[in-house]
């Protein structure tokens, strides 16, 4: 509850943000584009690479529908539901199977297109209304959320064992699961706990933008994260040895390890 409810005040003024009607002051447009980048993030929970371009994304598909339609009766809903499945593509990969991820695009679009219908509808209502509707669109933006996803910092470290070999995909594995089950458990982690995952992920970001044959089907904002402090002389065996010291480190703090 201490992140959904952040989340949700931070989505709902996001997408009200992103919506803005072209041709209002000046500022409306840089309003739009901070928009469908904090729509993006808060429906995706952390920043990475492929947040960022789907916040890109939402925002170009957003420009261009407000371009090509702007005065059809259709326009704002099917503005919203591009938005909103735009902003969330990188959550929907990390929905495991075909038909999960086709379910969470339609309830996407439905709760986009519903939202965007909404706005337009009592955007210039008295106060009632729109406090009602803001809070149905809210109700509406959080419906995706129902078909969990993976854990971005799981679903990072399993993507990174498919791509790298012998016993550092095993110790990734192995830290996969580990954060899977910490995130289960009742007590919120501490500040240590969040950092040395943090620096796992960045040695993680590290070796996959070093590895000489990464796979194809890895997305590409997990195989070279922009601005990563990856040394390219580094050798990938002491790369590798800090991954595992990482991972055992991680083990240790939760007592699974002497």
């Amino acid at each position: 509850m201490h992140r959904t409810l952040p989340r949700s005040l931070l989505a709902v003024l996001a997408f009200h943000l992103a919506l803005l009607p072209p041709g209002s002051p000046p500022w409306s447009a840089l309003a739009s584009l901070l928009g469908t980048s904090l729509l993006a993030l808060a429906v995706s929970a952390h920043l990475d690479a492929l947040v960022v371009t789907s916040g890109a994304l939402a925002g170009l598909l957003l420009a261009a529908t407000q371009r090509l339609a702007p005065a059809l009766p259709w326009s704002p809903a099917l503005a919203g539901a591009l938005l909103l499945t735009a902003a969330s593509a990188e959550r929907t990969a990390r929905l495991p199977g075909a038909p999960r991820r086709a379910a969470h695009l339609a309830l996407c679009g439905l709760a986009g297109a519903g939202a965007a219908a909404l706005l337009a509808r009592h955007g210039a209502s008295t106060p009632i209304a729109q406090g009602a509707s803001l809070l149905l669109v809210g109700v509406l933006l959080a419906l995706p959320r129902l078909l969990p996803a993976e854990d971005p910092t799981a679903h990072l470290l399993d993507l990174a064992a498919t791509a790298l070999p012998g016993p550092t995909a095993e110790a990734l594995r192995g830290a996969a699961e580990l954060r899977r089950w910490v995130l289960r458990a009742p007590i919120a982690p501490r500040r240590p706990e969040r950092a040395r995952w943090h620096h796992l992920r960045q040695l993680v970001h590290q070796r996959l933008a070093l590895a000489p044959s990464p796979r194809r089907d890895l997305p590409p904002g997990y195989r070279d994260l922009p601005g990563s402090p990856a040394a390219p002389d580094l050798p990938l065996h002491q790369l590798d040895g800090q991954l595992a010291d990482a991972c055992l480190a991680l083990r240790q703090m939760h007592g699974l390890d002497p």
